[in-house]
């Protein structure tokens, strides 16, 4: 659809490559970028992975978040959906 269209457009990041091992399978890192993680920006990695997962259905495709900051619920909530959330350890000075 155009708004799935324009919801993959949207998405901070995806990259794709291969785990160690299984150069022959593919993986997608659906990305969502903030300094402040919030439940927003969950809501949309999982969207976007939904809708490469449909487009890619025989591909893995990992939902992550990337973030300065993010409140605990929405941590616990990003592990419990399966949700990879990276710290930003070097914040810019």
């Amino acid at each position: 659809s155009e708004a799935e269209y324009e919801r993959i457009l949207n998405t901070d990041l995806i990259l794709k490559g291969n785990r160690r091992g299984a150069m022959d399978e593919d993986v997608y890192v659906v990305l969502e970028a903030s300094y402040t993680s919030n439940g927003g920006d969950l809501s949309r990695a999982l969207l976007s992975a939904a809708i490469l997962r449909r487009v890619l259905p025989d591909d893995e495709v990992v939902p992550a978040l990337y973030y300065g900051r993010i409140h605990e619920t929405d941590r616990k909530a990003a592990a419990d959906a399966g949700v990879v959330a990276i710290m930003d350890t070097n914040p810019a000075v």
